[in-house]
């Protein structure tokens, strides 16, 4: 796999913050913004694919194609067409045009001033007791501030827990992105450690009980990889584990992280739990389930609406047993095929498919984007580094 093209700035600036415009809409067009920029991405992408020949490596983004064709097939033509803009800017983007040094310093700039954004809303909270949002609702498409207005406005979640998000629409959505540059920070020559607790804080601070998890787990993945020998690793494990059993039993004794903790641990039937609040549809649409009956799905018009389903119960329900396994093969493939930064993010995503609902196409342009940027990235790395053993002259 080789990089035909030289990088576009421009273009990685649009992938990196798509989750931070996906809730706006173009004044007077009244469409959604990520959906203007995707048909701008389509176009630039088409033009790039033909400048390098179509050298793109379809042996990797052949299970991504046919999931993402199979999704076509049971969507609405209108639906239909933006994901065949999906799959140009997916291909172009594997090709090499993104500049994955600018794209990893935008993702941990924008996790920092995100977090420093959500700290400061939630300390002038607790002394003011006034929201600052950061969001500008009047740009707001009609179904997101629909959907999520009181929580623009107020800052309070349902469970009526001041819940800060900064410029994003909602606290998962916040940690989700911040936690691929917390990574970033984590897992570069360098460590940035400061950034890194930084980053962190602002995911504690917008009380997002899986953004909670994946700061344990990506520190965790970060301080396993730093061991080189097997043995020190295996050594560190037990380590690990207890620091985290210690850190959390501290967490847990703190008022206010005692409140983010409880949303994904309680069990008490009067208070609300994040994880059952997200799998409440399980039993009602799938409780009866069997194989044959979401072999092929029932297409993403038949989706009920005003009930939220995660990304694998949108998927099995809409695209059945094929679209699930096209997609998790995709996945996995990815990680195989990724240096440790990728496993960890790719890993995380697949994990969080499970709790949230990260499969829109935005968000498939989003993370499969930057994960397949890094994809590439590592590959074209590993062919320099061969080729510079291969051509070292050996002297004896």
């Amino acid at each position: 796999m080789t990089s035909s093209l030289k990088t576009s700035k421009w273009f990685t600036v649009v992938i990196a913050f798509i989750p931070l415009v996906m809730m706006y809409k173009v004044p007077v067009l009244g469409i959604k913004v990520p959906t203007l920029l995707t048909a701008v991405c389509m176009v630039y992408s088409i033009m790039q694919l033909i400048k390098s020949k179509i050298r793109v490596p379809v042996i990797m983004l052949l299970t991504l194609i046919l999931y993402l064709v199979f999704v076509m097939t049971k969507s609405p033509i209108a639906t239909a067409l933006i994901y065949v803009s999906v799959i140009c800017i997916l291909c172009a983007i594997c090709t090499g045009i993104v500049n994955v040094a600018l794209l990893r310093k935008l993702l941990e700039m924008t996790a920092i001033v995100a977090a420093l954004c959500v700290i400061f809303q939630q300390v002038v909270h607790i002394i003011t007791g006034i929201h600052v949002p950061f969001l500008v609702g009047s740009l707001m498409a009609d179904d997101m501030l629909e959907q999520y207005g009181y929580l623009v406005t107020s800052g309070i979640g349902r469970d009526d827990m001041y819940r800060p998000s900064s410029f994003f629409l909602e606290p998962s959505q916040y940690s989700q992105f911040c936690t691929i540059g917390l990574g970033s920070c984590l897992f570069s020559e360098h460590p940035q450690i400061k950034k890194a607790i930084v980053i962190s804080m602002g995911i504690f601070a917008c009380t997002s009980g899986l953004g909670f998890v994946s700061v344990f787990a990506i520190w965790a993945a970060w301080g396993l990889s730093r061991e080189k020998s097997k043995a020190e690793l295996f050594k560190k494990i037990p380590l690990i584990l207890i620091l985290l059993i210690l850190a959390y039993y501290v967490l847990d004794n703190i008022t206010f992280t005692h409140n983010i903790i409880n949303r994904f641990t309680t069990t008490d039937s009067t208070e609300y739990n994040a994880i059952d609040g997200r799998l409440f549809w399980w039993d009602t649409y799938f409780g009866n389930f069997k194989f044959g009956d979401f072999l092929y799905g029932f297409g993403a018009e038949s989706l009920p609406e005003d009930i939220y389903f995660t990304g694998f119960m949108t998927q099995l329900f809409c695209y059945g047993v094929i679209g699930v396994s096209l997609l998790f093969l995709f996945l996995i493939l990815l990680i195989i095929n990724s240096d440790i930064y990728g496993k960890v993010c790719v890993t995380l995503y697949t994990g969080l498919l499970f709790f949230a609902n990260l499969t829109y196409y935005h968000n498939i342009l989003f993370y499969f984007g930057v994960y397949l940027a890094f994809c590439v990235a590592y590959k074209n790395d590993k062919m320099k580094n061969t080729r510079k053993v291969i051509n070292t002259p050996c002297y004896t």
